[in-house]
């Protein structure tokens, strides 16, 4: 599948929630979920991240979405990362642009249970998600609710 169909999609999945799974095998794939994610969120999002991949994170759609859903100030924004040192906060478009928001808190994992678990996530409003079993890959899993 292109990734103009991929967009598609992924876009149908999140305006209907129909819980249909998606399959995401790339960055680029990743990069289309947030995007929608931030587009049809209702009420907060939640990230539990590495870094914060900028491929994703930084990617104009992303980002321009994030900014719309803040822009309701009932919404908010929690990410946890695993290794938030990597990450410049001057250079990372998605840090510098929402890292001083009073809506968006980071949090950092403790090391020791940053061994212990091998996955990452994004829900959305509690009830979609993107499931990344293997965190070293990007591929996932993703069902809008």
């Amino acid at each position: 599948m292109n990734i103009d169909d991929y967009k598609k999609k992924v876009r149908n999945a999140a305006i209907h929630r129909t819980g249909e799974p998606l399959y995401n095998g790339s960055l680029d794939h990743a990069a289309i979920l947030a995007e929608a994610i931030f587009e049809h969120a209702h009420e907060k999002v939640g990230i539990f991240s590495g870094s914060l991949n900028a491929h994703v994170y930084g990617k104009t759609e992303v980002l321009e979405n994030t900014r719309l859903f803040l822009a309701d100030p009932s919404h908010k924004v929690k990410v946890i990362l695993e290794n938030p040192n990597n990450i410049d906060a001057n250079d990372h478009p998605f840090v510098s642009l929402f890292g001083d928001n009073d809506d968006v808190e980071f949090r950092k994992l403790p090391d020791e249970i940053s061994n212990k678990v091998n996955y990452h996530f994004v829900v959305m409003d509690e009830d979609s998600y993107r499931f990344e079993a293997n965190k070293a890959e990007p591929s996932a899993i993703a069902a809008f609710w």
